[in-house]
C-alpha cells in the first residue's frame, strides 16, 4: 500500500443530475458522500455524458445504505417521480451490476 498524491489527479467536472420521471443514470460510482444534512449521495461517471452528482433525498439515501454501494461499483439509478402521498417524496430505484460469477 502507498500514499497517492491527489493534487496531481485530473479534476473531474461534474453537474447535478436533475432527472425527469423515468430517466436513468448509468455509470461507475466514483464517490459516495454525505451531504450537509447527513444524507448520502453518489457521484457517478457515465461513459458518454460525464460525471453527475445525485440528489441527497431520503429515499436514495436509504437505498445507498441498504445496498452497500461502493466506489468502483457500476450502477443504474432510476427516477420514478414523486410519491402520491401527502409528503410527495422523490422515489428512486438503485441497481448494482453484478457479474454472473459473483454471488
Amino acid at each position: 500500500m502507498a500514499f497517492v498524491d491527489v493534487s496531481e489527479m485530473e479534476t473531474r467536472e461534474s453537474e447535478f443530475w436533475n432527472p425527469e420521471k423515468g430517466e436513468e443514470l448509468i455509470g461507475e460510482v466514483v464517490a459516495v458522500k454525505e451531504g450537509q444534512y447527513g444524507k448520502k449521495f453518489l457521484v457517478i461517471e457515465t461513459e458518454e455524458d460525464g460525471v453527475f452528482i445525485t440528489t441527497q433525498c431520503g429515499s436514495l439515501h436509504n437505498l445507498i445504505n441498504r445496498s452497500g454501494v461502493e466506489i468502483g461499483d457500476y450502477v443504474k439509478v432510476v427516477y420514478e417521480g414523486r410519491a402520491t402521498d401527502e409528503y410527495r417524496t422523490h422515489r428512486y430505484k438503485l441497481f448494482i451490476w453484478q457479474d454472473d460469477n459473483e454471488e
